[in-house]
């Protein structure tokens, strides 16, 4: 028995002990990527913990497992395409790192780097509204990885708080390109507009609940701002319930801050500066890096820094 199937072994035995292992798994033990127990779960996709085991070392992974034969038709015909296009382009170190994709009969097996300490979202109820400058460092961190993205013509079309991850050091990673897709038609070269509705409802711009053609790229942008209004709230700045009464309030720039909130006037500012309703009054991912509020104090200066030599 070599180094490497012992690993393995003592990997089945010790961590899951699953008495029948699927056909598929088997499969993936062959290539050194055996399962373990459910992260979390959806309509048509599992999150599962995994491990890649290999002669000189075990590495902690994540695997999306998306059973297309579940999934809606537009799905797995235009959106999953698209997200398996774009995730192996994606090098950044505040991205989610993918590291290896397989399609096993009907399910498309995903493996990804572990981000152990959860998503925003999850951190700020458990915790109550973030510090600024713990909000800071993490909307820094999105703001590289979103520009980053950006500058490769890809619009991520889902950012929420449920989206970026926490790894083991605490740094935000963003998350889920199911959404994602290019902004310019190569052969002519020419943008696109984006005319699908995509992302979640308390996060979208108002552009997207219209239904006109959109660029995603600004929309992107003003969910970056419910990002951050979130994280420094722990709240929404828009109710959902009823989607046409939101939109008026969005429209009409109707939203406050909480009123036990003793946030700064920068980052006050900085939010309502990014939750514009006409898309080209919104500022740039540059401008924003610009923003007093980011340059403030010498971590930032130095987030700031590599932002601007991307």
């Amino acid at each position: 028995m070599d180094i490497k199937e012992n690993r393995i072994n003592n990997f089945n035995q010790m961590t899951f002990c699953e008495k029948r292992v699927h056909p598929e798994e088997k499969l993936l033990r062959n290539r050194g990527f055996v399962l373990g127990k459910k992260l979390d779960s959806g309509t048509f996709s599992t999150v599962r913990l995994a491990e890649r085991i290999t002669s000189s070392c075990n590495t902690k992974m994540a695997v999306k497992i998306i059973n297309r034969s579940k999934a809606l038709k537009v799905f797995v015909e235009k959106f999953l395409p698209r997200e398996l296009q774009i995730l192996p382009s994606l090098k950044h170190h505040n991205i989610v790192q993918v590291y290896s994709i397989f399609h096993l009969n009907e399910n498309t097996y995903i493996f990804m780097e572990f981000a152990p300490n959860g998503d925003i979202t999850t951190y700020v109820q458990n915790n109550g509204a973030l510090s600024e400058s713990l909000a800071k460092k993490w909307f820094v961190q999105i703001l590289e990885a979103l520009r980053y993205c950006h500058r490769k013509d890809i619009a991520h079309r889902d950012l929420k708080c449920d989206n970026i991850l926490l790894d083991s050091y605490m740094n935000a990673k963003l998350a889920d390109f199911g959404f994602a897709r290019h902004c310019t038609d190569l052969p002519t070269q020419k943008q696109i507009f984006s005319e699908t509705y995509c992302g979640s409802m308390a996060y979208v711009a108002p552009e997207v609940i219209i239904g006109k053609p959109y660029d995603p790229k600004l929309s992107d942008i003003w969910s970056l701002g419910i990002c951050l209004y979130v994280m420094v709230n722990n709240a929404m700045p828009f109710n959902d319930k009823n989607i046409k009464k939101m939109l008026r309030n969005q429209i009409a720039n109707k939203w406050q801050f909480r009123s036990n909130s003793n946030l700064s006037s920068n980052v006050k500012e900085l939010i309502k500066s990014i939750l514009q309703p006409y898309s080209i009054r919104r500022p740039s991912l540059r401008t924003i890096a610009h923003h007093p509020w980011i340059i403030e104090n010498v971590h930032s200066e130095h987030a700031l820094y590599r932002f601007n030599k991307m």
